[in-house]
């Protein structure tokens, strides 16, 4: 477990350094992009100018958009992590995402132009199957919450797949985009609002939530002898990351391997104790993303989805991870 003895001071040293993270991501975020702007002319906040446009009304609603989903995969990763106990656990793995995935994909199959709510209603759907089927005798149990996410996922996938199938052929090239995951040209500021209220709400109860995920994560027995009530924890812990994911999934689709990956580098750097882990993952969540979307926006002659820059990225620095773990756990064993 993490220790009880964290200062107050390192919190907020933690938090700063989050911070500062996320003005560079928000700064690189805005000055990157296919093509180059003069800043005396964006600063200007006059719209007349073309510079100005690209940056106020293009690339910082991307970037807020990006920074809502990242921050929320990366706290969703760290929820479902301490409620699996299972390093490898994202918000993807339970079948929420998939459940988002087969909303959207049905609606533009039908020729419906928004896929969010689609997706939304999906994620609620997902989110409801898999807390009936993991909650058996009422406790949301880390084995049962983890096979009938694996069940529900699995099923959700072929069910996504035939839908594809199906679909006219000018449909699947929209459908292939939203599966992929990324970010719309334009975006209906109540989105970005109900998203951002979604997610700074719920890292702040995250925030004050920490003694409980630190306890939860180790055993159910010892939050119980330090006066947890496990079963509500766990419920809620559940219906916040999944409240999380669904916020993500409805900005911007299946922004693969954010919550995996940046709530283990988290853990590397400064440690399991949750009082640190959650505000930095949510700060670098923020920020992988944003950088992703802008480096992908910008390498190609055509701007690419956002989640093929964080798979590219997540998946070999996961590997790296993994074969790290790996080396100092036979260094341990010797």
């Amino acid at each position: 477990m993490a220790s009880e003895g964290v200062r107050p001071r390192r919190v907020a040293a933690t938090v700063a350094a989050g911070l500062g993270l996320l003005v560079v991501a928000v700064a690189f975020a805005l000055g990157t992009g296919p093509t180059s702007v003069d800043w005396d002319r964006v600063m200007t906040f006059d719209r007349t100018w073309l510079d100005a446009r690209k940056v106020w009304d293009h690339r910082l609603p991307r970037a807020i958009a990006a920074a809502i989903t990242g921050a929320a995969l990366a706290l969703g990763g760290v929820v479902f992590q301490v409620l699996v106990r299972n390093p490898l656990a994202s918000p993807y793995i339970l079948g929420i995402s998939a459940g988002g995935s087969l909303g959207a994909a049905i609606a533009l199959a039908f020729g419906f132009a928004f896929a969010g709510p689609a997706a939304f209603l999906g994620c609620l759907a997902a989110v409801a199957v898999v807390f009936v089927a993991g909650n058996p005798r009422g406790a949301l149990k880390s084995t049962s919450l983890l096979l009938a996410g694996v069940i529900v996922n699995a099923t959700l996938s072929a069910a996504i797949t035939f839908v594809n199938l199906v679909a006219a052929p000018s449909d699947r090239d929209r459908i292939l985009r939203w599966l992929v995951g990324g970010f719309p040209e334009a975006f209906e500021t109540s989105s970005l609002l109900a998203g951002a209220a979604v997610t700074v709400l719920l890292a702040a109860f995250m925030f004050l939530r920490s003694r409980e995920l630190n306890l939860i994560a180790v055993s159910d027995g010892l939050a119980a002898r330090s006066g947890v009530d496990v079963r509500r924890m766990r419920i809620e812990f559940f219906l916040t990351g999944s409240a999380l994911t669904a916020a993500a999934v409805t900005l911007a689709g299946p922004i693969p391997f954010v919550g995996l990956v940046v709530p283990h580098v988290v853990r590397l750097v400064l440690g399991s104790d949750h009082r640190l882990t959650v505000p930095v993952s949510v700060f670098g969540g923020a920020a992988f993303v944003m950088v992703a979307d802008a480096l992908a926006a910008s390498i190609w002659r055509e701007p690419l989805p956002a989640g093929v820059l964080t798979a590219a990225i997540g998946g070999p620095m996961f590997l790296v991870m993994l074969r790290s773990a790996d080396k100092e756990k036979a260094g341990l064993d010797d």
